[in-house]
């Protein structure tokens, strides 16, 4: 990185000489600085290589910049206060040369200099009452001290250019003659003025060659007033400031909050004395103690700020010292704090909020004011909860507008008010979303879970799947309850809007209000239209909850996740074995419905809604926001959804590849399988094999299965390319005794072109909510019923024997293959 040299004269004197600006140096310090460095790393570069303590003092910096006059170099005064004025010396520098050294001029004052407290116009103006100033560090277009140095000559601006406009002439009193602030501050600050205040310097470059302003040849700089206040902004103060008379703020609340930040990392508390719309007062707790502090806030007509009016310091406060909470350390401030963090994620828990707010004031709030504050950062973020459902209905047009296919349908019901309506349900999906979903495999997954939010509900989700077994975003419903009518609802919508293929295969639970809304030929979902499958875990869960035997649930497991009728027999025999309920029980489950063996060849595979719980818990933090939000969400993270996936495709794509990463997985595997099997054919016309697998596996205890291949009709026994769509090992054998190309069999779905399909539709961004088209909807209002009682919500389900992993499983060593032992502490084996 480029680094520039500057040559640093700490507390000499300024003078005038034939060539400008000169230096009487006290000590000199040379440093190099990174020509991209910004001003408050600068800034504190100095401090700390000077020593400087800025709790009590501040630098005043001036560039000695030259200029180039007749071929001779002038040098001009410029003040160095932000990180424009920086970065414009460090430019110019660069653009000497690798040699060239800067020079500027540092002097150290005190944060209770009197020369600052107190100031007086360049023409005959009343002094200014001392109250109104705090002696602080300069900032930019603050002209500060520089004549008091400059012995017998007429002062120069410290930047090239005046800030006072042009009705603002030589002689003439500046403002209406009231009052006006100083404009000191941090150099830190990033000082907010109106839009009106700014004026605009010329647009040449800040080191070209210099005039002085006439103005500034007959006045005292520094004695020169501030043209506009200060407002400070309460997160970029600093602890080590003070507050004074006539600092001025935007609003209420950020004079509040200011205030509140400074006392709890001082370990000082205030009490309220009055507050009202205009007006704020406090003092210290320890205000009958002897301590004095106490400050006043009103709102001031004249810069239609809130200005402190009057402020009583007692430098001897006595000080609350460390405890667990600080009296200030409200909902409010935790909230302004952490709504960064909420933004980013709602469902960031307590205990982490906890930590960070312990890591940065040094106190420990109770969970309570947490969560607390955590309801309040999420109103702060999204919004109001009551506003959020009347903003819906706009919001959802203004998605359609932008984005082409976006489809959403409303339930409201009617209220006592004219042209009021009470939420009830909306279903939306998204344009892309839909097209998306044509290339998929015909399968959807549907789930609800539960809101968690201000007010209660059910979010139901549909989700596609693509050819490398990633979940599409297909379909979204808020809906009151998952019952008959509202899952009839949502899956007839989905007829309507998304999808009319037929064939389609619908995994779910076993909930109710979903058998008896995809059993209803209204809507859509019966064969051969859609064929409804349930999920296997879902069905050994509810089976566990009867019987109680974990042996029998795995072994229900397995036995339906079987792709050979042969093997199905084998173990729905031991499974009925282990009890003749257990036969009884499953026998009132349809067999094609949880068994793979007997589906048809509609699931692909797919025994579980894992995909779309992976949905649910990938909206999770969308279920504690309000409902316009949640909407928000659900779009926002679709679009970084099909990006990712479409950056993911072209790079494979770019790479060579044909096929998608799961497909080649399996291909590859299945194929290394089809060198050792053994062929004979029976029909090469018919593509007739039978093929015979050798044994293989710890003591040969896997193998030696018969299986016979029909590439005419494009099946096997193993029946995986009935149920895949992709050749099995017996196939990819069967076709190179034929001298046939077994990727004819792979199904369209598989191929990164039509991938590429999935994710090529375009969302388009969300115009600002100024530009939404008028929408003609009542008001809406939500459902007070619904209204979440008090307490902390859940937000996690129940967990079940469905949740247990792997690793929870009993040990079972592998040398002698008994249970409750490993390898390592197997009592079996001798050791020497």
């Amino acid at each position: 990185m480029e680094e520039i040299g500057i040559m640093c004269y700490i507390n000499g004197e300024l003078r005038t000489g034939s060539n400008g600006l000169e230096y009487d140096s006290g000590p000199v310090k040379c440093i190099r600085v990174p020509k991209r460095i910004k001003y408050a790393e600068f800034h504190a570069r100095l401090c700390k290589s000077l020593k400087v303590d800025r709790r009590r003092e501040y630098l005043t910096i001036i560039c000695r910049c030259p200029s180039t006059i007749n071929n001779s170099t002038h040098y001009s005064p410029v003040a160095v206060a932000d990180d424009e004025d920086l970065y414009s010396m460090l430019q110019h520098a660069s653009a000497q040369g690798p040699g060239f050294i800067l020079e500027i001029y540092l002097h150290r004052h005190a944060l209770h200099d009197e020369s600052l407290s107190r100031v007086q116009s360049h023409n005959t103006l009343d002094p200014i009452p001392e109250n109104i100033f705090m002696e602080s560090p300069t900032s930019r277009r603050q002209y500060d001290q520089l004549s008091s140095h400059v012995a017998g000559e007429a002062s120069a601006s410290l930047r090239p250019y005046s800030p006072i406009t042009d009705s603002e002439a030589p002689g003439e009193d500046i403002g209406d003659g009231e009052d006006i602030p100083d404009l000191n501050v941090d150099p830190h600050f990033n000082i907010e003025v109106d839009d009106d205040d700014i004026i605009e310097a010329p647009e040449e470059d800040l080191f070209a060659e210099y005039v002085p302003n006439p103005f500034y040849t007959d006045v005292n700089i520094a004695g020169a007033r501030a043209v506009n206040p200060v407002i400070v902004p309460n997160a970029q103060w600093e602890l080590h400031n003070e507050f004074y008379n006539g600092m001025l703020f935007s609003t209420k609340a950020e004079l509040k909050n200011t205030i509140k930040y400074w006392h709890i990392m001082n370990h000082v508390t205030f009490v309220v004395v009055e507050s009202k719309k205009d007006t704020w007062d406090i003092r210290c707790k320890l205000h009958e103690q002897g301590c004095k502090w106490r400050l006043r806030g009103h709102f001031s007509k004249k810069f239609e700020k809130f200005q402190i009016t009057k402020l009583d310091v007692a430098h001897s406060c006595v000080y609350s010292g460390m405890t667990q909470d600080h009296y200030n350390l409200d909902k409010g401030i935790i909230a302004e704090y952490i709504k960064n963090t909420i933004n980013e994620d709602p469902t960031t828990p307590g205990a982490v909020l906890l930590t960070m707010i312990k890591d940065h004031f040094h106190y420990s709030p109770s969970l309570s004011k947490i969560f607390k504050a955590k309801k309040k950062a999420i109103n702060l973020v999204f919004g109001n909860w009551e506003e959020s459902y009347n903003e819906l209905p706009r919001y959802l047009n203004a998605l359609c507008v932008t984005n082409p296919g976006t489809r959403f349908e409303w339930k409201v019901n009617p209220t006592n008010h004219p042209g009021q309506v009470i939420f009830q349900r909306v279903f939306w999906t998204f344009g892309p979303s839909i097209e998306a979903f044509h290339h998929c495999r015909p399968v959807l997954q549907i789930d609800g879970t539960f809101l968690c939010g201000k007010y209660t509900g059910k979010l139901l989700v549909a989700t596609g799947v693509d050819g490398n077994n990633s979940l599409v975003p297909v379909a979204f419903a808020v809906v009151e309850e998952e019952n008959t009518d509202s899952w009839g609802w949502f899956l007839s919508l989905i007829r309507m809007h998304v999808t009319q293929r037929v064939g389609i295969c619908l995994i779910s639970d076993r909930h109710a209000g979903i058998i008896a809304a995809a059993s209803d030929p209204r809507n859509g979902w019966t064969e051969p239209y859609g064929y409804h499958r349930f999920c296997v875990r879902h069905i050994a869960s509810n089976f566990h909850k009867t019987h109680k035997n974990m042996k029998a649930k795995n072994l229900l497991i397995h036995t339906a996740s079987q792709t050979q009728k042969r093997k199905f027999d084998k173990y729905f025999k031991k499974f009925v074995q282990l009890d003749s309920e257990y036969a009884a029980w499953i026998g009132r489950i349809p067999l094609e419905q949880w068994a793979l063996a007997h589906d048809g060849g509609h699931r692909f595979d797919f025994m579980t809604t894992n995909l779309g719980e992976c949905m649910n818990n990938v909206l999770k933090g969308a279920r504690q926001v309000p409902i316009t939000a949640l909407v928000r969400l659900t779009f926002y993270r679709c679009v970084k959804y099909f990006v990712e996936h479409r950056a993911y495709i072209n790079a494979q794509l770019g790479a060579g590849n044909q096929y998608t990463t799961d497909t080649i997985e399996k291909i590859q595997n299945w194929a290394e399988r089809a060198g050792g099997h053994e062929l004979r054919q029976f029909h090469t016309g018919l593509g007739i094999i039978e093929i015979k697998t050798q044994f293989r596996g710890w003591q040969a205890r896997k193998g030696g299965n018969q299986h016979t291949v029909r590439l005419n009709e494009r099946t096997c026994t193993c029946n995986k390319p009935q149920q895949y769509i992709l050749p099995c090992s017996y196939v990819i054998a069967a076709c190179a005794s034929m001298h046939l190309n077994y990727t004819d069999f792979i199904g369209e779905w598989y191929k990164l072109r039509n991938q590429e399909l999935v994710y090529t539709p375009q969302f388009n961004p969300v115009m600002h909510d100024d530009y939404w088209p008028e929408f003609q909807f009542p008001h809406v209002v939500p459902d007070m019923s619904k209204l979440r009682k008090k307490g902390r919500p859940k937000t996690h389900r129940f967990h079940n024997e469905m949740d247990i992993t792997e690793s929870s499983r009993q040990l079972r060593c592998g040398l002698c293959r008994q249970e409750g032992h490993n390898r390592k502490n197997c009592p079996n084996i001798t050791r020497y």
